[in-house]
């Protein structure tokens, strides 16, 4: 599992990432938005996807998520998705599943 903390509007930073080592990916903290600005990258795709873009590129990095878990945790999902244009929150809806956790998930000793 590797996990990424996109907290404060991180980049997706996936140097870490090792396709042959991690079977989830957790993006802690990660707003609607930044989802949506990797719409091909959370489509999982089994294609090579370019991040980190630039003039030069001299930072982009490739990945393939194929196959993958990709798994986004938030304090704020259905509040930051009810003030979203339209069409982005009806992408989200269409091409996630949302859980919302009330209640500790762990049982007290």
């Amino acid at each position: 599992m590797l996990e990424l903390s996109l907290a404060g509007d991180a980049g997706f930073d996936m140097r870490l990432y090792n396709p042959l080592q991690h079977e989830v990916i957790i993006l802690d903290e990660a707003s609607p938005s930044q989802i949506v600005a990797q719409k091909k990258l959370m489509q999982a795709s089994p294609a090579m996807i370019t991040l980190q873009t630039s003039a030069t590129n001299i930072m982009a990095i490739s990945v393939c998520v194929a196959g993958k878990k990709l798994v986004v945790c938030s304090n704020r999902w259905v509040h930051d998705v009810a003030c979203m244009p339209v069409v982005d929150a009806m992408w989200l809806a269409a091409n996630s599943v949302v859980v919302e956790v009330n209640a500790p998930l762990w049982a007290a000793a």
